[in-house]
């Protein structure tokens, strides 16, 4: 494994991944691939620099090494410019930069891992080839494990969560993670992400398998699902206003109690006192990152029968 070197002007690393992949790699799909992780390791800055006490990173270039065919490998390397006023706070910390405890190596893999993570779990469910049900866990143990490397490293909880939310809501990211892990598709649904430096967060086949395969598949944060001649049960009711004070389930649907309105064409009045209706209806959710789910909203009441 290649090491940490300290210049005049910067801190250089090695960045190695693997795919792997049996096929032989098209040149426009290893190109695009290459384009996405150079984008995604710079995204990695903010975390480097909370890593590093605080440095403050100029710039961050990326280089390509070396690339080995057979198992796709991708060895970067990766220069942080850093100010002449913070080279001497660099060479404090060397032992960390480059000692027993690489934090930058660290901080860029957990980075890189928790941008795949913020994208697969926000498109989680939209790929078949694995089943939600085998998706949720691993994505809850990896976040688990992106958790330890970021304490391992100084940084804060409530900082990557910070990170991994802001990703999970850009598109650019959810492009440049989907151009960076684009070989996979050479695999099947068989292809792991080994990232070389920290092996224990290495990506598995069943995460990779959630990412959208292009922009037009995202999983979207709001969604409007309509129903026809549903059993609505209504739980208070307000006889005055039809936008306010209404709420109630609709059990083969959900089970919590949630707000009702009601379409413009509605006679929401009439309904007043009246425990159970038979109506369409619109159901209005939302997608919740946490327990990567959509939750439901309200309800519209489109007709009654």
């Amino acid at each position: 494994m290649k090491e940490l070197t300290l210049t005049d002007d910067g801190i250089v690393s090695h960045f190695r991944i693997k795919f792997t992949i049996d096929e032989p790699a098209p040149v426009a799909v290893v190109i695009e691939s290459l384009k996405g992780f150079e984008k995604l390791i710079k995204r990695t800055q903010p975390l480097i620099e909370k890593s590093l006490d605080g440095i403050k990173i100029q710039r961050t270039d990326v280089y390509i090494d070396e690339i080995i065919d057979g198992s796709l490998i991708y060895d970067f390397i990766v220069k942080h410019v850093i100010s002449e006023d913070n080279i001497q706070k660099a060479k404090d910390l060397a032992y960390d930069i480059a000692g027993d405890k690489p934090v930058i190596k660290t901080a860029v893999s957990m980075g890189v891992g928790a941008l795949i993570y913020a994208t697969a779990s926000s498109y989680i469910g939209g790929n078949e080839t694995e089943t939600k049900s085998e998706a949720a866990p691993a994505l809850n143990a990896y976040n688990s494990v992106i958790i330890q490397s970021a304490s391992d490293i100084n940084i804060t909880q409530d900082d990557l969560q910070e990170f991994i939310e802001k990703a999970s809501h850009d598109k650019t990211v959810v492009k440049n993670v989907i151009d960076a892990t684009s070989p996979i598709k050479l695999a099947g649904g068989n292809a792991d992400l080994i990232l070389e430096d920290n092996p224990m967060l290495n990506v598995s086949h069943t995460i990779l398998n959630e990412l959208p395969e292009n922009m037009e598949h995202l999983t979207p944060e709001r969604r409007d699902d309509f129903y026809s001649d549903a059993d609505v049960y209504i739980y208070a009711s307000d006889q005055d206003k039809g936008h306010t004070g209404w709420a109630g389930i609709v059990p083969e649907l959900f089970e919590q109690r949630v707000r009702f309105d009601f379409a413009n064409s509605v006679d929401f009045a009439s309904l007043h006192g009246r425990r159970k209706i038979k109506a369409d209806v619109t159901v209005h959710q939302s997608f919740n990152r946490n327990t990567l789910s959509y939750k439901v909203d309200y309800v519209t009441i489109e007709a009654v029968e």
